[in-house]
Order: C-alpha cells, then sequence, then structure tokens
C-alpha cells in the first residue's frame, strides 16, 4: 500500500512539476513578445502606415495612391521572398553532395534576389518620394533618415 502511496505521490510531483515549467515557459515566450512589440522608449509601436502618413502629411488622395503602393510592394516583398526561401533550400539541400560548384551557383543567385529584393525597398521608398508634393519634400527628407527603424519593427504578413 505504501508503496502504491509514494509512486502515487511521485507522479503528482511530477505533473505539478511539468504544469509549473509549462506555466514559466509561456510567461517567459509571452513577455519576451511583448518587449519585442514595443520601441526601447515603451510607448505603443505604430504601424509604418501611420508614421509615414503622419509624417509627410499626407492628403486623402495621396493616403489612396500610398495604400496602392504598399499592395503592389507587399506583392513584390512576398516573391521575391519565396524566391530566397526557394534557394536557401536549395543551398542547403547541396550540402550531402559537398559540391562547391553547386554551393558557388546558387550563393550567387541567392545574392542576387536579395539584391533584388533590396531594390524593391528602395524603389517603394522612392514611389513614396514621388508621392509628395514639393512642400512635402523636406518632411520626406527627414523621414528618409528614419526610414530603417521606422520599417525595422515589421514583421512579414
Amino acid at each position: 500500500m505504501t508503496f502504491t502511496m509514494n509512486k502515487i505521490k511521485l507522479l503528482s510531483i511530477a505533473v505539478i512539476g511539468l504544469l509549473l515549467l509549462n506555466l514559466g515557459i509561456l510567461g517567459f515566450l509571452y513577455l519576451r513578445q511583448q518587449r519585442h512589440a514595443r520601441p526601447h522608449d515603451g510607448r505603443p509601436q505604430r504601424e509604418p502606415r501611420e508614421v509615414v502618413i503622419e509624417r509627410l502629411n499626407l492628403d486623402k488622395d495621396q493616403i489612396a495612391k500610398y495604400d496602392a503602393l504598399i499592395k503592389v510592394h507587399r506583392q513584390q516583398r512576398a516573391a521575391a521572398n519565396e524566391k530566397i526561401h526557394t534557394m536557401k533550400s536549395a543551398l542547403f539541400a547541396s550540402v550531402p553532395s559537398g559540391s562547391t560548384a553547386a554551393r558557388d551557383s546558387i550563393l550567387n543567385l541567392l545574392t542576387a534576389e536579395e539584391m533584388q529584393l533590396e531594390l524593391v525597398h528602395y524603389n517603394h521608398f522612392t514611389d513614396i518620394k514621388n508621392l509628395c508634393k514639393p512642400e512635402q519634400q523636406k518632411a520626406f527628407e527627414d523621414l528618409s533618415k528614419n526610414m530603417l527603424d521606422i520599417f525595422s519593427g515589421m514583421r512579414p504578413k
């Protein structure tokens, strides 16, 4: 009888321990996510779209055009990211063969596609600049100094 009681006690302690461990991990992940969701100054992070609209003081017509630019940019970015993902998969699939020629070929293609992705971003910002009226150009110049900070919090959708 005591042997069975000891097993039950041990099992109960193990279950409680695992439950506490799971709760600790979930709490850690939640706090980590919350810390990364806010900028360092503690204010809630705003969407880049909202920051651009506010800082450039875009009118309704410009906002509609900007939204269209965002849609195109997201499509182009998604296509480039898909190609990059495919090439990275091919790169890692070539590891067992040990072929440096295959590795170098894939790396060259991957580099070219990553350059294309950066060009997609660059062209998007050029399109935003072209959307601005002459009186908004100074605000765009100021905004462009912070583009990396504004868009660094973005996650792929």
